[in-house]
């Protein structure tokens, strides 16, 4: 082999000094650096401005918004409690025992915050309810107005307005001689007081302090529904203080949950411990300027926030940023009174925000850097896409050349110096495959001319006595292994068999298969197919007449069923069978007993019945044109036989069966089969099974000149193969087709399907004969060809219409313009002068030559038109 190609000189690359003739690196790096440094720099500055608008956003709004929520729920709890009181003042008599009665339904869920509750007189004779233990124990007025812890005493002391609510500081109340009590009872409580008209008295309600607190308090733990994943860690106080500056209680992720005492809220000041009335409260000195500042402020009705100094919290938390915010509580006497303020809420956080920040910048500046990172990826491709323009044409050109064969130089303005070189070391390839495919070429032609007449051993000297000894069913495929082994399970059985499967598979050689290798070979055999004939003949041919059933029974008849006596009744086309015939069937099948025409006495029957069909009878079951119960009863064992398409390892000895068969006959000695012969009935789809194989088979033995058999001698005018006219010859003999496109493949391929030809149910894998039907991967194969078009297979049938008869012809016209007809009309239609016979053998023949298509069974069969 010669291979005529020299690389270009480097003559042909020259490197000019043009942008146009740049290194493409060079390109890249002056488009994406400074693009790259700006980026850089604007994620910076967007970054800091985003931490900067974090901290100033969050230190000042979380504790303002902390302390507005807890004075709004004190705000909202007080407010309640002072509707309830004026609830409370409205009964008609206001008794122990009235007052009792209602609480439950009057405060509801606040009641537990209800420490006493009672009726001050004007001569100390009135009453109170003090709440202890889950119930309210009723005290006598006169000792509850005594000493000054009692709580009448500080109601005394400031004017009262008539239906309106005062409410006076905390205070701590004391109680002796309460049932169930050995000391004495305290509490601290918030007062308010309500004057009845007509000088009845005044209600006294003293709220628990301790209860309230612990109602406002889950709401700054963590387990709270305020609580954020950003407060973990931090340091968090609120506390009340009233409108002397005494912080009266509380609460806190750091403070005690039960206890109301300011611990945490006076650390960091000095101040005094205690007020008259209220042990448990503290206030700072006035040197505490921001603290005043903000008492000053609430007062006023200003909410806010300030920072304030690490001496305020914990020393765990001192290296934190911390602020305050302080909201003023405010109440109304009255539900359309303007509220005043009786003190505020502070609300003391440390902050993570500084820490979070970090994070936030993080975020940011990797959210800039994949914005970056993409806005790069689009110049990039951008630039590529310019840039490689030039490569993206030489690929196209370069494709082209592979798909239409017409190799030849490629010339593309470049766009830079690597284009240059790339364009010159494809044209040096193709240069160099040019002179390669011209050798190939002529290797090709030599080597196809050789092997397509290579002769195939088929192994025929083994092919009559593996038949005698199987049955007669040749084939060593998978498919025919398991139809012999059931041809020996039904043998052994003895029970009725249905054999299933396509027309032109051998379900007639299965059927006296099974029959040959049952204890019943000695009896008789008999077939009759059920298509052939009508309904009533059909049923004489079953089972029989007596003399004088009808007017033409002049002898007794005895039917098939006994005629099979003691051996096989094969019924072929068993779904044919009418209702009619199908209920007989079912009948003698179950009782097997047998009625013959014109009698009434039943015979009994020792016959195997054997039915065959090339239709799917569990689809016909579900149409409801064959009856369930006789499918049970008939396919008792069921036998498939598959089609040839699905057996293609089995066409070798088929073959090599078929020339031993029919070599008698044509006075052959020995006939043998080429490889493109071969190759040809591998690829092909069989749509007439074994029958349409052994036609073709004997026309090509009857056509070859000597004992070989080539491809061109398979030509049978048959869908699937090609007609002799229709070939391709060369002088040598060998047939070969070029597809659209202009290429050669061989018999069984086509240029889209590949090996096997399209459908042919058989992979490369499991095909013993694949390899030499296909030959080996990555170069030619002999050539034949296989697969017709549109074209042969519309000359196929007009070649069948031209054999039709003129009764066909007539009702072949009518029957493509009406769309279907039946049997009767058939006869109609052509005339009375044929019998039901030549009509059925009429529409038969339409039926096998593919012009018309059967549909149902029995009188009512219809016949389709397939060109309609």
């Amino acid at each position: 082999m010669r291979f005529a190609s020299s690389f270009p000189p480097r003559g042909l690359i020259t490197r000019g000094k043009s942008p146009s003739d740049w290194p493409l690196s060079r390109k890249l790096c002056l488009l994406f650096l400074p693009t790259c440094l700006l980026a850089c720099l604007v994620a910076a500055v967007i970054s800091y401005r985003a931490v900067s608008i974090a901290l100033r956003d969050s230190l000042a709004t979380l504790p303002l918004f902390e302390a507005k929520f807890q004075a709004e729920k004190m705000e909202n709890v007080l407010e309640r409690l002072r509707n309830s009181l004026f609830l409370v003042a409205k009964l008609e008599k206001i008794t122990p025992q009235n007052i009792r009665a209602i609480l439950p339904e009057t405060f509801q869920e606040l009641l537990p915050l209800v420490a006493e509750i009672g009726l001050k007189t004007g001569n100390n004779l009135g009453f109170v309810l003090l709440h202890d233990r889950e119930a309210f124990v009723e005290i006598d007025g006169l000792a509850a107005s005594a000493g000054p812890y009692s709580p009448f005493h500080h109601i005394t002391s400031r004017t009262l307005h008539l239906n309106m609510v005062s409410l006076f500081p905390a205070v701590q109340s004391y109680y002796t001689g309460l049932p169930g009590h050995s000391d004495v009872a305290q509490s601290t409580v918030i007062r308010m007081a309500l004057p009845l008209p007509e000088n009845v008295g005044t209600l006294v309600l003293g709220i628990d302090l301790a209860k309230l607190h612990g109602k406002l308090a889950p709401y700054v733990r963590r387990n709270s529904s305020l609580h954020a994943p950003i407060q973990e860690g931090s340091f968090q106080l609120a506390y009340f203080f009233d409108t002397h500056g005494w912080i009266i209680f509380e609460m806190g992720n750091v403070a005690n949950p039960a206890e109301p005492y300011p611990d945490f809220a006076r650390r960091g000041y000095t101040g005094d411990l205690g007020r008259p009335g209220l042990d448990a409260t503290f206030r700072p000195l006035a040197a505490h300027e921001d603290f005043w500042r903000m008492v000053t402020l609430t007062l006023d009705g200003h909410a806010g926030t300030m920072p304030t100094s690490a001496a305020s919290y914990s020393q765990a938390h001192r290296d934190l940023p911390a602020s305050i915010g302080h909201m003023p509580v405010r109440f109304a006497n009255t539900a359309d009174s303007e509220p005043v303020v009786i003190g505020g809420m502070a609300f003391l956080e440390t902050s993570q925000l500084p820490f979070h920040a970090l994070y936030r910048v993080a975020a940011h500046v990797g959210l800039f850097i994949i914005v970056v990172f993409f806005v790069f990826l689009a110049l990039l491709y951008y630039a590529g896409r310019n840039l490689g323009a030039p490569l993206r044409m030489l690929t196209m050109r370069m494709e082209n050349m592979l798909e239409t064969g017409d190799f030849h130089t490629i010339e593309v303005a470049p766009a830079c110096e690597e284009h240059q070189m790339v364009q010159a070391s494809a044209n040096a390839i193709i240069a160099r495959s040019i002179t390669m495919q011209a050798d190939m070429e002529s290797i090709q032609r030599e080597v196809l001319q050789v092997r397509a007449r290579i002769p195939v051993d088929l192994g025929q000297a083994m092919v009559q006595p593996v038949f005698e000894a199987e049955f007669g069913l040749v084939g060593s495929s998978q498919g025919i292994r398991q139809v012999r082994e059931q041809v020996r399970r039904a043998a052994r059985a003895g029970t009725d068999v249905l054999v299933w499967g396509e027309t032109g598979t051998g379900k007639e050689l299965v059927a006296a298969a099974v029959h040959a290798a049952s204890d019943r070979a000695a009896g008789p055999y008999i077939s009759l197919n059920c298509g052939a004939l009508d309904e009533n003949l059909l049923l004489d041919a079953l089972f029989g007449h007596v003399k004088g059933a009808f007017t033409e029974a002049k002898t007794e008849r005895k039917g098939a069923f006994l005629a099979a006596e003691g051996g096989t009744l094969h019924l072929d086309e068993i779904a044919t069978a009418s209702p009619k015939v199908q209920q007989a069937l079912l009948r003698a099948l179950s009782v097997r007993r047998i009625r013959a025409l014109g009698t009434d006495m039943e015979t009994p029957f020792n016959t195997r019945v054997i039915a065959a069909t090339n239709e799917d009878l569990r689809e016909c079951v579900r149409k409801g044109l064959f009856r369930e119960d006789l499918y049970y009863r008939l396919s008792v064992i069921t036998i498939e036989v598959p089609a040839l398409r699905q057996r293609k390892a089995d066409i070798p000895e088929l073959a090599a069966f078929c020339f031993h068969e029919v070599a008698g006959d044509l006075s052959h000695r020995e006939i043998r089969l080429s490889r493109g012969a071969l190759e040809a009935l591998m690829g092909y789809d069989w749509p007439g099974n074994v029958r349409e194989f052994k036609n073709i088979i004997t026309s090509a033995m009857a056509f070859a000149e000597g004992d070989l058999i080539l491809r061109h001698h398979i030509t049978r005018e048959s869908e699937g193969l090609l007609s002799a006219e229709d070939s391709l010859h060369r002088a040598d003999g060998t047939d070969i087709q070029k597809d659209a496109g202009g290429s050669v493949f061989p018999v069984g391929y086509s240029s889209a399907s590949g090996a096997g030809g399209a459908g042919s149910g058989t992979s490369p894998e499991n095909d013993p004969h694949a390899a030499s039907a296909k030959g080996e991967q990555g170069r030619p194969v002999p050539v034949d060809e296989v697969i017709i078009g549109k074209d042969a297979v519309q000359r196929s049938q007009k070649t069948q219409e031209a054999e039709l008869n003129e009764r066909q012809l007539f009702a072949l016209a009518h029957i493509t313009q009406q769309g279907s007809i039946t049997r009767q009309e058939y006869e109609s239609l052509v005339g009375s002068g044929i019998s039901p016979r030549t009509a059925q053998n009429d529409l038969r023949d339409l039926v096998e030559r593919g012009l018309l298509e059967r549909m149902g069974g029995g009188p009512g069969t219809r016949y389709v038109s397939r060109t309609k």
